[in-house]
């Protein structure tokens, strides 16, 4: 068994924890329905949650294609995403139905979410760099440039509570999200 196959144990776990988080919050919601203060937004960051787990999943697979995860740093950074995973995931929705109030929960949860989404992409950047070849710094740019955008729309929704302004960029980066997803190569 190569150290892809070892690691692929612990991606499938801290991924299934991720997802299970998410699904069993959700659940509380749902089952509480009657009782909670439904809002848009908190709902919005959970499917992002899942779009970036499923992004990290197949991304996840193109590394074991691309590079045998030999060296500490790469295995390092590829355990600091998985952590920023289940972190993403767990701050999307509320744990149990005692917060019910969703717009509450966003206002209160927007900052640390936005952070945590924004250092995972840094992270999924720093990843790739060091599972790729170099490149010149214009092509490297070009490159990332999108993933780049997506980290300062992070940190914009992260510092700026203005709800108007994360009406119009959340949906924007969910959109952008569902766009790289179904656009990955799965062979």
């Amino acid at each position: 068994m190569n150290e892809f196959a070892h690691l692929r144990t612990v991606v499938a776990v801290l991924v299934g924890l991720a997802l299970a988080n998410l699904a069993t919050s959700l659940h509380h919601l749902l089952r509480e329905r009657h009782r909670v203060r439904w809002d848009w937004l908190a709902p919005c960051t959970a499917l992002l949650s899942v779009l970036m787990i499923l992004q990290f999943w197949f991304a996840y697979y193109g590394f074991g294609r691309a590079a045998l995860l030999t060296r500490l740093g790469p295995v390092l950074l590829l355990l600091l995403e998985l952590l920023q995973v289940v972190l993403l995931a767990c701050s999307a929705l509320p744990d149990e139905a005692r917060e019910l109030d969703l717009r509450r929960y966003y206002a209160d949860q927007s900052r640390y979410f936005w952070l945590v989404a924004g250092s995972y992409v840094v992270g999924a950047m720093a990843l790739n760099l060091s599972l790729t070849p170099p490149l010149e710094l214009g092509r490297w740019l070009v490159a990332e440039g999108p993933n780049l955008v997506v980290v300062l729309l992070c940190l914009l929704l992260a510092v700026v509570r203005r709800r108007r302004l994360h009406e119009l960029l959340v949906p924007l980066v969910c959109a952008y999200h569902l766009f790289v997803l179904f656009n990955l190569r799965l062979g």
